[in-house]
């Protein structure tokens, strides 16, 4: 990716996208994803970030008189890879992405399963704590 490439990705993900840590319950455990996505009505703008970047695209029709809208993402170790080529021109989302490296760093590929509760516990605070850096509206952060 050439460096106007990336910055144009960076942008794209601070203005239009999110870095997220999900959870999923299957059956009597769970598991966390980690993905980042752009969200635009405008197609043109999805397809290049397919065309740069690979990734998946797919199409969102929503309800009443809310707007359909294009989305854009790409999950795990893709993600990452992705993360670190634009993160130096990263700047509303680069707390997030501190964070999604952390929890990244928590991933084994040697497929050691039940995984330790430890890391568990570690995954579960780096989700919350995504999710209050991803809160829309004023944050409360209390009186003092």
């Amino acid at each position: 990716m050439h460096e106007d490439e990336k910055r144009w990705v960076a942008a794209a993900i601070d203005f239009e996208g999110t870095i997220h840590i999900g959870k999923h319950l299957k059956g009597n455990s769970s598991y966390y994803e980690s993905r980042i996505q752009v969200t635009n009505t405008k197609e043109a703008l999805i397809d290049e970030l397919v065309k740069i970047c690979g990734g998946k695209k797919l199409f969102v029709r929503r309800p009443g008189n809310r707007q359909d809208h294009w989305v854009w993402y790409c999950a795990a170790r893709y993600a990452e890879e992705l993360l670190k080529e634009v993160y130096p021109y990263l700047i509303a989302k680069k707390e997030q992405a501190n964070v999604f490296f952390e929890l990244r760093q928590t991933v084994s590929y040697k497929n050691t399963h039940p995984v330790d509760k430890e890391i568990l516990n570690l995954r579960e605070v780096l989700r919350l704590k995504m999710g209050r850096l991803n809160q829309r509206g004023k944050l409360n952060y209390g009186t003092t």
